[in-house]
């Protein structure tokens, strides 16, 4: 009997998210966001002021999120045989 091993990296359904945040009159609203290790995404954002740093936090973390999830590959007891015959990308 032939058994399938899957070698891909583990990748949690939700990841951590860190935080980095800077609130000057004088910034730019900005987030940026990236995976630096697996499982855990940081997120970068500056601010005017402390309330526009949560409106900003919360949208750049449920964008972060969704493009996380979206990444996460199809667990392999829910793929077919034909599935894992096709050579990756």
């Amino acid at each position: 009997m032939t058994k399938v091993v899957s070698f891909q990296s583990a990748i949690t359904k939700q990841p951590k998210v860190r935080y980095i945040i800077t609130i000057d009159e004088d910034e730019t609203p900005i987030h940026v966001a990236r995976e630096l290790k697996p499982g855990v995404i940081t997120i970068l954002i500056t601010a005017r002021t402390p309330e526009e740093a949560e409106t900003i936090r919360k949208e750049a973390a449920a964008i972060a999120k969704q493009q996380h999830k979206d990444r996460i590959p199809t667990p392999i007891e829910n793929q077919t045989f034909k599935d894992l015959q096709k050579a990756p990308d």
